[in-house]
């Protein structure tokens, strides 16, 4: 049978990282993947996105586009537009527009009953004092008071999504921006950022489904490979970063970044 070559990162942060595209181009010829999976946080803002999908199309037959937090901050909305609708109409539809595919509302399915799930997920809480953060201000969530409320929302998602799945699909990757296993980062994430990384409640739901064989997360600026307990399923977070987080060697924190597995 032949596997789906499956590429995939996450917090490109193109905004910041000015040159960054023409490189990442070069890397996904040279690797030549069939799905290009982009896990959150492209731009803070949504504006330029769909050029930047367009551009990775003609090189990727198929690119899958998950927004992150910063992909819902509203300030390019002058205030006509809310998180909730940036994730459920507008990013879908530029990004459908560009030929790209949007995760976050439904399931996409690839060759060989492979199915991608994904959601944006949320956190259990903004940052403790003194750390504070932009989505308190940038992101609006009508008719959600408080972030545990979007992330509940957000894990239901999750959870229709697995469920059809499911019942189609022979094997399920998952694709989160947020944090799902916090249970395995406490030595990790600083105590007054750890609820502003994710949420358990998405691991749990994630866990419930055994077709899912692998899992894709972003927003915590490290990499890291894990092997989730009690079936050992594969969890990878593989973002880019800030230009400060990238080393002496940008080029080389791309190639590292940039992951490539057959499923």
């Amino acid at each position: 049978m032949t596997l789906n070559r499956v590429a995939f990162i996450s917090d490109l942060h193109l905004d910041h990282n000015i040159g960054l595209l023409p490189q990442l181009e070069k890397v996904l010829k040279k690797r030549k993947p069939e799905v290009f999976i982009i896990a959150g946080d492209l731009f803070s803002g949504f504006t330029r996105t769909s050029a930047v999908l367009k551009r990775l199309k003609q090189i990727v037959p198929r690119v899958l586009f998950l927004p992150g937090n910063h992909d819902l901050w509203i300030a390019e909305t002058t205030g006509n537009l809310s998180s909730h609708e940036l994730y459920q109409k507008t990013l879908n539809k530029i990004t459908r527009i560009s030929g790209s595919e949007y995760l976050g509302l439904k399931p996409v399915y690839l060759k060989n009953k492979t199915a991608v799930v994904g959601v944006t997920g949320w956190y259990d809480n903004y940052p403790l004092p003194p750390v504070s953060s932009p989505d308190q201000h940038l992101c609006k969530w009508p008719g959600f008071e408080t972030p545990y409320q979007v992330r509940n929302w957000q894990n239901e998602l999750l959870h229709q999504q697995l469920e059809e799945a499911q019942k189609i699909a022979s094997k399920i990757i998952v694709v989160t921006h947020m944090i799902p296993f916090m249970n395995l980062m406490k030595e990790y994430i600083p105590e007054q950022l750890f609820p502003y990384m994710g949420s358990q409640i998405l691991g749990d739901t994630i866990l419930k489904y055994p077709k899912v064989v692998y899992a894709i997360s972003g927003h915590l600026h490290g990499r890291f490979l894990f092997s989730v307990p009690p079936g050992a399923l594969p969890w990878e977070i593989s973002p880019f970063g800030y230009p400060g987080e990238l080393g002496k060697n940008p080029r080389e924190t791309l190639e590292q970044s940039l992951r490539l597995i057959e499923v």
